[in-house]
């Protein structure tokens, strides 16, 4: 049998205490999250969904009525833009919120979204990706080759 060193032993205690604080602090950021989102009204969603849909039939309209697109699928683009102006309505509803945008704005907000759908979660994830995961800024000297070579 292996006998434990005073030094493993602190290691493992150590090992188990961060894996419990980190446990921790996942379920508390959970039940967080939860309580957040159950205290939102369902009234308060509907409304979020009826003005996202409403700004996201409109574009959809529009784009129907412009003889320059054709569209193969109607009952599937109407389907994919609706989903997109709802769920882009709903991000900017979320945003709105937490900066406690006075609700008329956010109401336009949330309907302009609809309208602009997979434009807005274009630049919202392209956005958050770029601060979870930023990139290297070039240095001064490559910056300048690059631009000599025109990439």
């Amino acid at each position: 049998m292996m006998q434990s060193t005073g030094k493993s032993v602190i290691i493992d205690y150590l090992i188990l205490l961060i894996a419990w604080s980190t446990t921790t602090q996942l379920y508390a950021q959970q039940v967080t999250f939860g309580n957040e989102l159950e205290s939102i009204p369902l009234k308060c969603l509907m409304y979020v969904a009826l003005l996202a849909f409403l700004g996201g039939i409109a574009s959809t309209l529009q784009k129907f009525a412009n003889p320059d697109i054709v569209v193969s699928r109607p009952f599937i683009e109407i389907l994919k833009d609706t989903v997109i102006s709802i769920v882009a309505g709903a991000l900017v509803f979320f945003v709105a919120e937490q900066a406690n945008t006075p609700v008329m704005v956010e109401a336009a907000m949330i309907t302009a979204a609809g309208w602009a759908g997979s434009t807005v979660l274009d630049r919202a994830s392209s956005s958050l990706l770029d601060k979870v995961f930023p990139r290297p800024s070039l240095s001064k000297e490559r910056s300048s080759e690059v631009t000599q070579r025109g990439e």
